[in-house]
């Protein structure tokens, strides 16, 4: 009953609740020949931060031919200043500015091919980045939210790499 009272009440007095804004940041990895044929680093936040919702995930494909199959996953909640950090960062670098190309031939046929998927900021719509070879990751503050994607992925495929074992 409080909580349909609060909810009149604000309605009654023409206050407006926050405006929440969603940002998801996919970096996805296709392999050649390695441990994973496939992964794929979710970042899901909010703005402002909702904790227990905002939060990393990783999944990651077998190479096919291993033993074991199943997709392998890990996932961990964000803090609030891990969050602002993140949409900080995302409305820093210009996602959506250009400089969305990038060259897979740079890592040989071997190295992995990375793509950042996109749907952030004000903007709501989805843009794909080509991060492998990409001239406008290798500086500022698009470079500094590639290094943060990759320092909160480790130590979750670092979990995969001891169930391995």
């Amino acid at each position: 009953m409080k909580f349909i009272r609060g909810v009149l009440l604000v309605g009654l007095l023409g206050v407006q609740a926050p405006a929440q804004t969603m940002g998801r940041l996919t970096l996805d990895e296709r392999f050649g020949r390695a441990l994973f044929s496939h992964c794929a680093f979710t970042v899901y936040y909010f703005e402002p931060h909702m904790p227990k919702v905002d939060r990393v995930e990783l999944n990651c494909t077998p190479l096919a031919g291993l033993p074991n199959q199943e997709t392998m996953s890990a996932t961990r909640t964000l803090t609030a200043e891990e969050s602002n950090r993140v949409a900080r960062l995302a409305n820093e670098s210009d996602l959506y500015d250009g400089g969305h190309t990038g060259d897979f031939t740079r890592n040989g046929s071997e190295g992995a091919a990375k793509r950042l998927y996109v749907r952030c900021c004000t903007e709501g719509s989805h843009v794909v980045l080509v991060v492998t070879g990409n001239l406008t990751f290798q500086s500022g503050s698009r470079r500094e939210l590639l290094q943060l994607l990759n320092q909160w992925r480790t130590p979750l495929r670092e979990q995969f790499l001891k169930r391995k074992r």
